[in-house]
């Protein structure tokens, strides 16, 4: 506007800070414990495209090197190991820390990195909270019908809760996460995703999938961490506890089960079908087939499939999920749970052609590396 000037500020450059993320976790299906060691965005340095850090956590400014030590009130200590292709990221597996983690103790965070600095956190595992309303473990979740009233109690040293809701298979996003100090919530089926994309399912519960909904009593350190913003280049606004550096050293005890997500059946291609393959010996399984959205293009799809493995070995469990593009070209994600190894699914591709008038597709099934492997068919059932 005329007669109106603004005065300029120059904003100096940010100091460079340790920073240290790392969240204790008494979750028994976790196959290992992790600490993120990084220096903090100062304006100086060139931050890697996001490409470059997809897959596992891969810290932009890593801090590698360091001595990363946990011990306990006892005086029993752990040591975690940088990962050689993941610089900044310290890990210690499951098997090496049996019996060490525990509700109710005190741990203590020391990092050592190579100039000297060092940075020191401290937690106390909360207890398990003792949760209510959840469905059973493998249970049928309709999402058209179904609502979990949830309440919690009796967690020890917890100022509040983590509540999350992602599919079975982690590689997946993530589709809802909250904390909350209220002891009693509802998630209902058609929950809205929070973040609209066209190449992304509407709701927070996907039809065809096998969703993971997790109540972990978070410790004061966690809960603060999530409730308070930080400025990004001066930490400032931040509830950190960490001292020589920022970020958080937490701890939580959370309550998972893990339900099949269905849905009334209410669209032409939903419906029961039976998938064979003509790989090592053959397969013949049964899935039910959902639309978890059908606009706008490409139509999206999930199926939940139990019996023999179309990937060649023996497991009951299976999830399929893709897209139909325009022209009917169907590329679908084949997802294997082995038996008693959640974490350890095999991954395949389906790429077909459109169903014909008697609801029959053929096509080329793949391995994770879409080398092809075999062929399938797919056939609607009555």
């Amino acid at each position: 506007m005329a007669g109106c000037s603004l005065e300029e500020v120059t904003i100096p450059l940010g100091e460079r800070i340790i920073v240290v993320q790392s969240v204790l976790s008494l979750d028994p299906d976790a196959l290992a414990q992790y600490v993120l060691v990084e220096w903090s965005v100062t304006g100086t340095a060139t931050i890697p495209d996001q490409d470059s850090l997809r897959g596992p956590p891969r810290p932009p400014l890593p801090i590698s090197g360091a001595d990363v030590i946990v011990t306990r009130d006892d005086g029993d200590s752990i040591r975690f190991t940088e990962i050689p292709d993941t610089l900044g990221v310290y890990r210690i597996g499951w098997g090496d820390m049996v019996g060490f983690l525990a509700p109710g103790r005190e741990y203590r965070l020391r990092v050592t990195v190579p100039d000297g600095r060092v940075v020191r956190g401290r937690t106390r595992m909360p207890g398990t909270p003792v949760v209510s309303g959840l469905l059973p473990d493998g249970a049928p979740f309709n999402r058209d019908r179904d609502t979990l009233h949830v309440s919690w109690s009796g967690a020890q040293g917890s100022k509040g809760v983590f509540v999350q809701v992602r599919p079975r298979d982690v590689a997946r996003w993530v589709r809802l996460v909250l904390w909350t100090d209220s002891t009693r919530f509802t998630i209902p089926g058609r929950l809205a995703f929070p973040l609209p994309s066209d190449s992304l399912p509407p709701d927070v519960w996907i039809a065809g999938t096998r969703e993971t909904f997790t109540v972990a009593a978070m410790d004061t350190n966690f809960f603060d961490f999530f409730r308070t913003a930080n400025d990004p280049f001066t930490g400032s606004g931040f509830a950190n506890r960490l001292e020589g550096g920022l970020g958080v050293f937490g701890a939580m005890a959370p309550v998972s089960r893990t339900y099949d997500v269905v849905a009334d059946i209410d669209h032409p291609w939903e419906g029961r079908y039976r998938l064979m393959t003509n790989m090592a010996g053959g397969s013949d399984d049964t899935l039910t087939l959902f639309v978890t959205r059908d606009a706008p293009s490409p139509v999206l799809i999930g199926a939940l499939g139990v019996a023999a493995d179309p990937l060649g070995f023996l497991a009951p469990r299976f999830e399929i999920t893709g897209a139909v593009e325009s022209g009917m070209r169907m590329t679908w994600a084949l997802v294997v749970e082995p038996p008693g190894h959640p974490n350890r699914q095999r991954r395949g591709l389906l790429t077909a052609e459109a169903f014909n008038p008697a609801g029959i597709t053929t096509g080329l099934l793949r391995d994770a590396r879409q080398s092809p492997v075999g062929t399938f068919t797919l056939q609607r059932l009555p």
